[in-house]
């Protein structure tokens, strides 16, 4: 652990000198024997710089990957405009599919429609890999992904109700019209959760219809409302 603290800590370092020596450093660190995170920490360092060893490794993060790794990968490859949409279109064919999908969230963030569908195709409320897909095609304005990601708010198992509140979240500003039209839900978990969501995201617009929640019936709700408050308070005017 301390090791890999120590290298990452270098890497980081070889990133902001940005020298010639220091992309030769990453380079050599992005090919080597190290861990898979440090690998990406240098070629995220060698990406921010277009430079085109990078692309063969980034490529194979996204063949062999992990889901993770891969996405991570992908968004990277975006780095390098035409070229690495191009080498992702080619991914999105990939019959693997956290490699299909890697590719298609990072083209899909761009706007490219081919993307949007495979998204569409994959995504689900039910797995990991569908809810990222649901996510990205939420922050394009995507309404049914939004109103599938909000389904989850009403789940009886708490674990699915936070895997919804953290969805909602990364979708950020883009679905807080729709949280804010939940406060009013009659479903007393979706109100929390919403009202969660919307304080986690310092929502000012939102402050007095939460406010009217810290008279809620429910007690769960007014508790939300009291915590989302403060959040919104703290995150300032």
């Amino acid at each position: 652990k301390e090791g890999e603290d120590s290298q990452r800590k270098a890497v980081e370092a070889l990133k902001l000198i940005g020298s010639r020596e220091a992309q030769k450093i990453l380079a050599e660190i992005a090919g080597g024997s190290f861990s898979a995170d440090i690998r990406l920490k240098a070629l995220e360092g060698l990406s921010a710089r277009r430079h085109p060893g990078a692309i063969p490794q980034l490529i194979a993060f996204c063949q062999k990957g992990t889901e993770r790794q891969a996405t991570e990968a992908a968004s990277l490859l975006l780095r390098y405009g035409r070229e690495g949409q191009e080498r992702l279109k080619s991914l999105m064919r990939s019959r693997r599919r956290p490699t299909a999908l890697a590719a298609a969230r990072a083209l899909a963030s761009v706007g490219f429609k081919d993307a949007l569908e495979v998204l569409k195709h994959q995504s689900s409320p039910r797995s990991a890999s569908g809810i990222q897909a649901l996510i990205t095609l939420a922050k394009t304005g995507d309404k049914d992904a939004l109103e599938k990601l909000m389904e989850l708010l009403k789940d009886g198992d708490p674990r699915q109700r936070l895997r919804g509140r953290a969805a909602l979240f990364s979708v950020g500003l883009a679905g807080a019209p729709r949280l804010m039209e939940g406060l009013k839900d009659p479903n007393p978990l979706v109100r929390a959760e919403c009202a969660r969501i919307l304080g986690s995201l310092g929502v000012q617009q939102a402050r007095e219809e939460i406010a009217r929640l810290t008279t809620d019936p429910d007690e769960t709700v007014r508790a939300a409302a009291v915590s989302a408050l403060a959040l919104i308070r703290q995150a300032g005017p």
